[in-house]
Parts: C-alpha cells; structure tokens; sequence
C-alpha cells in the first residue's frame, strides 16, 4: 500500500516498485510514444561466446537498467559521471538476453532515438565535461 504525504502544500503518495520480479509486469509499448515512468522490455541476441560488454545510454535520461534479471545500475548522465553502464560477460548467455529499463525522466523527442546501443568500450566521462571538479588531481 501507498504512504500519504504532503510536500510544499501538495499531497503525494508514495508506492514501492518492486524490481525483483518482473514476470508480472505490464510494459510500455514504443509505438504509443511512452512518457516518463515508463517500463521496457527488449530482447537481444549475442552469437558465439559473451565478452564483456557496456550499455550506452545517449538517448535516454534517467533510470535503471536489468540484464537478464540483474540490476545493472542506474544511468542519469547529467549526474554521471559515467555514461556507459559495465554488464560483465558472467551476467549474458549465448543466444537471446532480456533487458528491461526503467525510465524514470523524459524519453527521448522521437521514436527514433527510442533506442540504447552495446558497446565493446566504456566512457566513463572526463573531467573537461565537470568543470566543479579539480583537474590538478590528474596530473601526475
């Protein structure tokens, strides 16, 4: 059941969402171009033996990712400063693999752009793109 609260003279409730079972689940078709808090599901085939892989988030803003029900980790570029997510090649089989995402933001502005990309490198962000932090700690 949902907790009640109030927020700046607003009244919220506030619900759980269960992750660990996803069976149930009723997930958002992309064709009916789903707002925020939407949940998908997409399947992907890997032929041959699984390397060690990374999930390239560009088009989407904020969230969680699964892969073959494992938490992959969350994705919010703005906060990153990672901007691949790390599956390692124990967590995806020869063959088809699930992933579902939870987007908890703003989708991408077109069907389109309704798509995530596996990669064989990771980015994980530089400090040109945090200017908060102190780049000195870099230099050796």
């Amino acid at each position: 059941s949902g907790i009640n609260a109030e927020y700046g003279g607003t009244d919220w409730n506030i619900w759980s969402l269960p992750l660990n079972n996803t069976h149930l689940a009723e997930f958002n078709d992309l064709r009916s171009n789903p707002g925020p808090a939407s949940l998908m599901k997409g399947l992907f085939t890997i032929h041959g033996r699984p390397a060690d892989t990374w999930v390239k988030m560009s088009n989407f803003d904020k969230g969680v990712i699964f892969i073959n029900g494992r938490n992959i980790g969350r994705y919010w570029p703005v906060a990153g400063p990672q901007k691949h997510l790390y599956v390692p090649s124990v967590f995806l089989k020869s063959g088809q693999n699930e992933m579902i995402m939870l987007e908890v933001s703003k989708m991408p502005g077109s069907t389109g752009e309704l798509f995530v990309e596996l990669v064989d490198h990771p980015d994980v962000g530089s400090c040109e793109e945090s200017p908060e932090i102190d780049k000195s700690i870099f230099d050796y």
